[in-house]
């Protein structure tokens, strides 16, 4: 747990610093330990510094660490692997961009192979530059940076010599290439020098065993009250805060982590709340046997009223405090229950009174609870705004999400299959957020068509992949022909597998030319439809207008109706004896002759073109062909005692037709032997039809009653037609048939 020190006032100490007289004015100034790390690396993190309430240090041999809380597990954010880099110097420039510099291993020395590396703020990959030529190098284990590496007008890495030699500014511009300066004229200490920062032209540095120094560029001078050589020269910054220029500084006998922070305009020092005026990060003792001279400190404005000061300790570890002037900035922090489920925003600084707005992220697999001070639920809502009256620390709450479904299915196993092979068909258990990809397999000769969601087309592409955060039922549907018998139950379709009366009009038209000798066109087969000639324009049998005129050409022209190519003599043929009855108990039920003298010249045509085009003009006529209405025989069916058959492979989606049972109504076509589930209507080439079969059910009508035709003697050229007891009886050179078409 992170302690918190109370606030205290701050008067002016001028013994303290051997003045003989001071201001009358006294200066409020507080400060307070925020939280602290011991050092995890047994004196091998060297150098550091803090920005964004966190500390950063440089670990030899391994990189660039970075640290956020007390109980916090310090996260490597540069690695020797990536910088190149082994030894121990790190700092950051103005705009908060990372700077380091070295070489492969401790210590960076005159022989060494110099690189530098930088990384821009927020960003996770950095650039090594190649090291310019530095003339009298010999060895520095500290530097520091200014203004900002990543822009136009360039940044700076500053260093000194340890032995006091030399010092020099490398300019870096636009985070990839580096120029070097020497900065001449320095008083420079014997051992241990490190540049402090540089502001308005003015080098800041640390000189061992002098103390810290200013340079103008012409001359160098002590700072006043920091001239003693036992100030070490790592531990330094300056900054000013409410109009009052303070010196936080490394103080005491060598590798200590001690510090003080000095109001040099009104010669006074900052006191902790206990009134002391001397602050170790974690343990004087631990701190003592160090091989580091001194603290690393640095100072980050927050507000006018408010800094945050950064202490690290290459043995005793570091620490983050809070300097403040009047009202200071408050603090949010932000924790998560578990860091695995989610992330959060908003956390920093914030005026008194004012707002923060807090955000909690969680990641795939979990949801959000709540927001937590302490054990207090604060908020329900994920994205949280209150006003901060003081420092707080809230926890976002975050739990696992409950497993879905996932529910695969194909609709023909014999057309294609779903990859990979670990889902199984039906109902799947599939760990929220979890990352799936399927593929969809057609077998050779079929297609994929898409994926499909409660009837909706989720996607055409094959392989898909998905997150899985709700349940979720896929189809897979393949196209290719579907295969399918039929159990007619002791019902009948035709002999010559006619689906439809287009496929009649292709018989009837294949019969005359074969028997004529001709090439006539009433209807032709196009891509899997039936298509009739009317009047030149090709029309599908399923689109001709209704009511088109019987009178219409093209659809039966060009036909004799008496002498060697008599349509008539064709229809009254067996297999389209039950079409010539249709035609003769149409006519007599609407008053109409059935003479032979009556069914000359256009009207057996005409009569015919109303069974296939346009029945709505001739009443008793079906008007729509099967696969736009099913049962299209229902009007016909008594007389012709048969039914359109259904096709054995379907290649496009067709309406089912009714299968004739004399003496029974069709009820439909089922999937399973025991009429189980809703009767199918349609099927297509997607459709799942277990076992490739269906079977008709029919109910017994209730006092059924055949259609017939009065006991009136019919007699059409060569063919004489009579109702015998009931029975239609046809009479045809010499022999007798019945109305199926079957010699007596």
């Amino acid at each position: 747990m992170k302690k918190l020190f109370s606030l205290i006032s701050v008067f002016a100490f001028a013994a303290i610093l051997g003045v003989s007289s001071v201001s009358a004015q006294k200066t409020t100034l507080t400060i307070e330990k925020l939280w602290s790390i011991t050092e995890p690396g047994s004196g091998t993190a060297r150098q550091g510094f803090g920005m964004d309430g966190a500390l950063y240090y440089h670990k030899s041999g391994e990189g660039v660490y970075k640290v956020t809380a007390a109980d916090a597990t310090p996260e490597l954010v540069i690695s020797k692997e990536v910088s190149g880099i082994g030894a121990h110097s790190v700092a950051k420039d103005d705009a908060g961009n990372i700077v380091v510099f070295g070489s492969a291993s401790f210590p960076t020395s005159a022989t060494s192979e110099l690189f530098i590396y930088v990384q821009k703020k927020g960003e996770a990959t950095g650039t090594q530059i190649a090291c310019p030529a530095l003339e009298g190098f010999d060895r520095t284990d500290f530097i520091a940076a200014g203004g900002d590496v990543f822009s136009a007008e360039g940044g700076h890495l500053y260093l000194i010599n340890n032995n006091g030699a030399a010092a020099f500014d490398i300019t870096i511009v636009n985070g990839a290439t580096a120029t070097a300066a020497p900065i001449a004229g320095m008083t420079l200490g014997t051992s241990q020098n490190t540049m402090i920062d540089v502001h308005d032209g003015i080098y800041h540095y640390a000189a061992g065993g002098v103390g810290v120094c200013s340079f103008d560029g012409t001359t160098a001078t002590g700072v006043s009250g920091l001239t003693n050589a036992q100030i070490q020269c790592t531990g330094t910054t300056h900054f000013t805060l409410a109009g009052k220029e303070l010196w936080a500084y490394h103080v005491g006998g060598n590798y200590t982590s001690e510090f003080k922070i000095l109001n040099k305009t009104d010669e006074s020092f900052v006191t902790d709340s206990e009134g002391n005026t001397v602050f170790v990060l974690n343990d004087v003792s631990k701190a003592s046997g160090g091989a580091l001279r001194g603290v690393w400190l640095n100072a980050e404005k927050i507000d006018d009223n408010t800094y945050m000061l950064y202490a690290w300790h290459s043995h005793d570890g570091g620490a983050v405090y809070r300097v403040s002037a009047g009202v200071a900035a408050t603090i949010v922090t932000l924790n998560v229950n578990d860091e695995a489920m989610g992330i959060v925003e908003g956390a920093g600084y914030f005026a008194v009174g004012g707002n923060a707005t807090v955000k909690a992220i969680p990641n795939i697999g979990y949801s959000f609870v709540c927001w937590k001070n302490g054990e207090d639920i604060v908020a329900t809502t994920a994205e949280y705004t209150f006003e901060v009256k003081e420092d707080v620390t809230l926890t976002a709450v975050f739990q696992a999400e409950a497993d879905v479904k996932l529910t695969l299915a194909v609709n023909d196993a014999n057309k294609g299959t779903i990859l990979p092979e670990g889902l199984a068909m039906g109902e799947n258990t599939v760990a929220y957020g979890d990352v799936l990809t399927l593929t969809a397999v057609p077998e050779e000769g079929c297609t994929f068509v898409g994926w499909y969601s409660n009837e909706e087309l989720y996607s055409e592409e094959y392989t898909i992949a998905l997150t899985m955060t709700t349940d979720l039922s896929l189809l897979a549907k393949f196209a290719g022909t579907l295969h399918l018998a039929y159990e007619l139950n002791g019902g009948v379709t035709n002999d010559y597998g006619w689906t439809s009366k287009g496929a009649i009009a292709l018989d009837l038209q294949a019969d005359y030319n074969t028997a004529y000798g001709t090439t006539k066109e009433w209807a032709k087969l196009e891509n899997g439809c039936i298509y009739y000639n009317l009047n030149g324009t090709w029309t599908r049998e399923d689109q001709v207008p209704e009511g088109t005129a019987c009178t219409i050409t093209g659809f039966l022209q060009n036909v004799t109706y008496n002498g060697t190519s008599n349509l008539l003599n064709l229809v009254t043929e067996d297999k389209y004896t039950w079409l010539y009855d249709i035609m003769v108990a149409t006519r007599t039920a609407a008053g109409l002759g059935v003479a032979e003298t009556d069914l000359v010249e256009n009207t057996y045509r005409k009569e015919l073109a109303a069974f296939f085009l346009c029945s709505p003009a001739h009443d008793g006529w079906p008007a729509s062909p099967s696969y736009e209405v099913a049962g299209t025989y229902a009007s016909f069916g008594e007389i012709w005692k048969h039914a359109f058959a259904n096709p054995t492979e379907i290649v496009a989606e067709v309406l089912l037709n009714a299968p004739y049972k004399e003496g029974y109504t069709f009820v439909g076509w089922y999937a399973t032997p025991d009429f189980a589930g809703e009767p199918i209507v349609t099927v297509s080439p997607e459709s799942v039809i277990e076992g490739g079969k269906l079977y008709a059910k029919y109910e017994i009508k209730e006092n059924d009653t055949p259609t017939s035709i009065e006991n009136t003697n019919v007699h059409v050229g060569n063919v004489q037609k009579r109702m015998v007891n009931g029975q239609l009886l046809i009479f045809r050179d010499g022999k007798t048939y019945n109305a199926m078409g079957q010699e007596l």
